[in-house]
């Protein structure tokens, strides 16, 4: 029982510090630097983990170096802000301004 202790113990040494630099990765297509939309780079070096990383390079300020893969979500739709052009509400509503 204390031997596989000691090597779950062990082996989780092992691990932890690849975890953490998975993790401390930038992930996404935006630039850490600049926050400007980087360019996937090809890489032969990165081809078996590049399901959850990948080289990026970003061409407006040329930072280069390995990003995390993400998960791209729909954007979220904006909603725009029309202006009440009533002057006089009908109503006594709290939200309006008087």
């Amino acid at each position: 029982m204390l031997w596989l202790f000691v090597s779950a113990l062990w082996a989780a040494m092992l691990l932890s510090p690849f975890v953490l630099l998975y993790l401390f990765l930038p992930s996404g297509r935006d630039c850490p630097r600049c926050a400007a939309e980087t360019v996937g780079i090809r890489a032969r070096a990165l081809l078996p983990v590049r399901r959850i990383a990948g080289l990026r390079w970003c061409m407006s300020c040329g930072w280069e170096g390995v990003a995390r893969h993400a998960v791209l979500r729909k954007p979220v739709p904006k909603f725009e802000v029309v202006p009440d052009e009533a002057g006089e509400a009908e109503d006594d509503a709290p939200w309006r301004p008087r």
